[in-house]
């Protein structure tokens, strides 16, 4: 799997979906759940961070 580096000036040129990517509950809930644990550490640790998606 490849990842592709994009600058934080360059967000506003990404397109996002408006509906749900996923459609199982259990999915949703998972990704709710690591999001807010990266969200915690980042406030930990005041560090910078990679989102890939």
């Amino acid at each position: 799997m490849t990842h592709t580096l994009i600058a934080k000036e360059d967000l506003h040129n990404l397109h996002y979906v408006t509906q749900e990517v996923l459609a199982n509950p259990a999915d949703r809930n998972h990704r709710k759940f690591v999001l807010d644990e990266a969200l915690m550490l980042g406030n930990d640790f005041k560090q910078k961070v990679k989102i890939i998606f």
